[in-house]
């Protein structure tokens, strides 16, 4: 065999120590070929002596191929002859309810098991109220310790308890009896596995938010939390983890505390609900459209915050937009007291939503324009020195619409020598289907303003003495 001959040399035995094993034990085969050739190869006279060689050769093969699944498959323990079982009840369950097990063994064999100990492993958010019986059973260590187990013999434990997993993924739990074959010293284990998948929590969550929000705009959002169990729940945190271009405003909560995007509340009672308020605030890329928020609310059991379930809300993200420039009629850099002059607004809706209702809200400069004379010029409303102009009931995106108005100038402007004047309008409209306006802010030019000098004059009489009359 070329195998034997080229691995059964001492420089494999060093580097490759598993092929000169394998060529040392196929040796022998290897050297009844070479005695086959050297003296029976062709050598028809000994044929009868050549049948018995191969006859043997064959019982040794098979002796060999025996022998090697023997010892592959043979196994000295008798786990085999152990039942162990798990049962649980109830068999749908939530994150934060009961969850009952019943472990049962039984000896099969006819061997009596020694020093058996009925090992449990449990998961960390498993909150471990009573075991039956619980004489033999050492909680710190989580195991029953039996008695020894003659053939035939067989029992039951019982673990009650409560469970907070996250729901969904798989929650693993195992049993394992370890013993001794009686007249021996070596241990052996059977384990059980056991999978969990827990169908959701007793503690619900639920976000009330519009579904479609502005790209850049706030938005009024209620988060409740719902305990949905028996008992009472304990230490609940819910981080408030937001996308890049969100943050909170005005956050209240009606029970525990907000801070740092982290709502904590020391006890929510069984059937009891807490609610978070206020805005989530929007600034978000144009090339959003749409937007996923998760919240995941956690319970600390054990000594672990342990994940509940996650709530997912998806929006869609509309990018309003409005483009607007102004120019004074003429171009003129200067306004006198007394005068007048036209401005010129052009605005286009460039965003991907029809704007409805647009106004221009325009805070009025009282120290500089005549707020009687603008009113009347331009059949404003006025109020609080804040003039609301009604612009267009409709502007489809791609479309531009132009506003004028003329501005008055007082006949004698206040605040110092050297006055000038920019506007600072806001655009707003209302979106279709979204709850919050749309608004935007933009400056004209600086137009400088003209001063009026204001005198007065009195005559004086005096004596030829010197005395004022």
């Amino acid at each position: 065999m070329k195998f034997v001959e080229n691995h059964l040399k001492w420089f494999h035995f060093k580097k490759n120590p598993h092929k000169w094993l394998l060529a040392f034990l196929a040796s022998p085969i290897h050297l009844a070929e070479m005695h086959y050739k050297k003296k029976y190869h062709l050598q028809f006279a000994h044929a009868r002596k050549l049948f018995i060689f191969d006859i043997i050769l064959l019982l040794s093969s098979i002796t060999i191929l025996v022998a090697g699944l023997f010892w592959w498959f043979y196994n000295p323990t008798i786990t085999d002859l152990v039942y162990l079982s798990i049962e649980r009840t109830p068999a749908r369950i939530l994150s934060g309810e009961r969850l009952d097990f019943a472990v049962s063994y039984k000896n099969e064999s006819e061997v009596t098991l020694v020093s058996p100990k009925l090992n449990l492993h449990l998961p960390a958010g498993y909150v471990l109220e009573e075991t039956k019986p619980q004489e033999n059973f050492d909680k710190e260590n989580s195991f029953f310790q039996l008695k020894n187990l003659p053939p035939g013999e067989q029992g039951t434990v019982h673990i009650l308890g409560r469970i907070y997993e996250t729901p969904h993924l798989e929650t693993n739990i195992s049993a394992s009896l370890t013993y001794k074959q009686e007249g021996k010293e070596k241990e052996e284990k059977k384990i059980t596995p056991f999978i969990a998948v827990l169908h959701g929590s007793v503690l619900q969550s639920s976000l009330t938010i519009e579904e479609k929000i502005l790209s850049r705009g706030a938005e009024d959002f209620s988060f409740e939390l719902h305990n949905k169990g028996d008992i009472e729940i304990k230490e609940i945190k819910l981080p408030l983890d937001l996308p890049d271009g969100i943050n909170i405003l005005d956050a209240k909560a009606s029970q525990g505390e907000f801070t740092n995007n982290l709502w904590y509340i020391a006890k929510l009672e069984a059937n009891k609900s807490a609610v978070l308020k206020g805005q989530l605030n929007f600034n978000l890329k144009n090339t959003i459209n749409t937007l996923q928020i998760k919240f995941t609310p956690e319970i600390l059991i054990n000594d672990r915050n342990i994940p509940q379930e996650t709530l997912t809300k998806n929006l869609q993200v509309l990018h309003p937009s409005v483009s607007a420039t102004s120019n004074w009629e003429n171009n003129i850099k200067q306004l006198r007291p007394g005068e007048n002059n036209n401005i010129y607004f052009d605005i286009k809706n460039d965003g991907d939503s029809t704007l409805k209702n647009l106004q221009m809200i325009l805070p009025i400069a009282e120290n500089i324009i005549d707020i009687n004379k603008l009113t009347s010029d331009n059949s404003l409303s006025i109020k609080n020195k804040i003039a609301s102009i009604n612009i267009l009931a409709e502007l489809k995106p791609g479309q531009s619409t132009q506003l004028k108005l003329t501005i008055p100038i007082k006949n004698y402007p206040s605040g110092g020598t050297d006055l000038s004047l920019s506007l600072e309008p806001q655009i707003q409209a209302t979106v279709q289907e979204v709850v919050s306006t749309y608004h935007t802010t933009f400056a004209t030019d600086k137009i400088k303003i003209g001063t009026s000098l204001s005198t007065s004059a009195e005559i004086r009489y005096y004596t030829a003495e010197g005395d004022q009359l």
